[in-house]
């Protein structure tokens, strides 16, 4: 390979991070709350765009796919190296490898099938294009989402309030709980622990597109709970229970 078309592959190659998150870089940040949809839709547009990028003429599937690995793996350690450790660095650091992988044998498997087939330059322009649609259809779809939730989380925050007006009213004491587990209507949500609520209380689920977190105070009989909604753009509400 010329020299020219080497360093073209190398730079469209170490471009194509940066390209796949302009395009799917409103739907990445939202994986947390509609995850399987959203990793089809951000797989499927980032296939369809570097296969149809390495069926530009000057492109070498092989080669882009191997630079693209090459980028992915960079990228990874680039990642590492500005964040202290933990184990959410480690998954995301596995999570670029592997998306690097998947993208770079793609590319050269399937792109070398294709380019020895010569495909017409308005197929190669389709599938770039495709991508793009997808992936603002995609947006609109979260951006839908997103708004319908913003509505309803009130009701489901009106109805923990009264579960916990309902459990509290059936203690001797009257105290609330921190424990998302024994709401009634609730005990069958995945509950898990805040932190913030006491040793062992798991008092954080997922609801609507949003955290609800229960926060009481550090007593063996709480008289009073927060409930409060927060979702990745905006903290939405806050209900404080108090005993009556």
């Amino acid at each position: 390979m010329r020299p020219q078309r080497a360093l073209i592959n190398l730079v469209a190659a170490l471009l194509t991070p940066l390209a796949l998150l302009l395009i799917s870089g409103s739907l990445l940040a939202q994986l947390d709350d509609l995850s399987n949809p959203l990793r089809v839709i951000i797989i499927g547009t980032s296939l369809l765009f570097v296969i149809g990028v390495s069926l530009w003429k000057p492109i070498s599937p092989l080669f882009y796919g191997v630079a693209l690995l090459a980028g992915f793996v960079a990228l990874a350690g680039f990642l590492k190296s500005v964040h202290s450790g933990g184990n959410r660095v480690n998954i995301i650091v596995a999570l670029v490898v592997s998306y690097g992988v998947v993208l770079g044998v793609a590319v050269a498997v399937i792109g070398s099938l294709l380019r020895a087939r010569q495909m017409p330059r308005r197929f190669v322009a389709s599938l770039v294009m495709t991508a793009v649609l997808i992936s603002a259809v995609g947006a609109s779809w979260v951006w839908w989402v997103r708004y319908r939730q913003s509505f309803t989380i009130f009701d489901r925050l009106e109805e923990i309030r009264r579960a916990e007006v309902a459990y509290a009213a059936a203690q001797p004491d009257h105290a609330f709980t921190c424990n998302g587990g024994d709401l009634p209507g609730f005990t069958k949500l995945d509950w898990q622990p805040a932190g913030e609520s006491g040793a062992g209380a798991k008092s954080r689920v997922h609801l609507e597109g949003h955290w609800v977190t229960l926060t009481c105070p550090l007593s063996a009989h709480p008289n009073w709970v927060e409930i409060m909604a927060v979702s990745y753009t905006q903290r939405i509400s806050v209900v404080r229970v108090n005993q009556q």
